[in-house]
């Protein structure tokens, strides 16, 4: 009867380190409403490239699948000191633009940021690029959008985020920034920064404590059945 129990209790004990597919957390970058900055400039001709210099970052947080924590982002850039993020493309794709209508392709490239947060400070995130850079023109105004790929998110802010370093990349990796053309062909100021990267999710340790609270109650349970049936 003994080992019935002890074979039990291992079982269950076993079951604690056992940790199921980790679920996607999602974090996101972004510089507050109003807080301009940094320049972005574009080159339609063979050659050409996109790029964000020193756009500005506010704040990072956690937005899936729990909403929080979220950490101001403080440096040298934009109009309230905020962090940097700084974005080159490959070049310029002929053959997938369409100027006529305002569209600019580029091929992949790489997206740094930098600043200071309570958990973690230098560099925060570094990427690559899953797709193509898309500029669009319209008007006076224009974004830059395209998707990231696989890369690597600061340790302290992925610790505090309850998430790891590693960064997935595919579909949900996103960056989409605003920018307001300052009468220069191809130039402009970046008015919006949104830097969206999803990271496999570690459970908190409140979470940790009640399953293990709960998995060693039920042994408890089948302990004192065993115990009853003996006597």
């Amino acid at each position: 009867m003994k080992r019935v129990i002890t074979l039990a209790g291992l079982a269950l004990m076993a079951s604690m380190g056992m940790a199921g597919p980790a679920a996607a957390a999602t974090i996101l970058f972004s510089n507050a409403p109003g807080d301009i900055g940094g320049s972005m400039s574009f080159n339609g001709a063979p050659g050409g490239t996109a790029s964000i210099i020193n756009g500005a970052i506010d704040n990072v947080t956690r937005i899936s699948p729990t909403v929080g924590p979220s950490f101001s982002v403080t440096g040298t850039c934009g109009l309230l000191g905020g962090g940097c993020v700084n974005v080159v493309s490959g070049t310029y794709n002929a053959g997938l633009s369409n100027p006529g209508l305002g569209l600019y392709v580029f091929s992949p490239g790489t997206v740094t940021i930098t600043g200071n947060t309570a958990v973690g400070s230098g560099t925060l995130y570094t990427g690559t690029f899953a797709s193509n850079i898309e500029v669009q023109v319209t008007g006076t105004n224009g974004t830059l959008q395209g998707t990231l790929d696989g890369g690597t998110l600061n340790a302290g802010i992925a610790a505090a985020m309850f998430s790891t370093p590693n960064t997935i990349g595919g579909s949900g990796n996103d960056l989409f920034i605003n920018f307001a053309l300052n009468g220069t062909a191809g130039s402009g100021m970046v008015t919006q920064n949104q830097y969206q990267v999803i990271t496999a999710d570690v459970p908190e340790p409140a979470s940790l404590t009640l399953l293990g609270t709960g998995l060693l109650g039920l042994y408890g349970s089948v302990r004192r059945r065993l115990g009853k049936r003996a006597a």
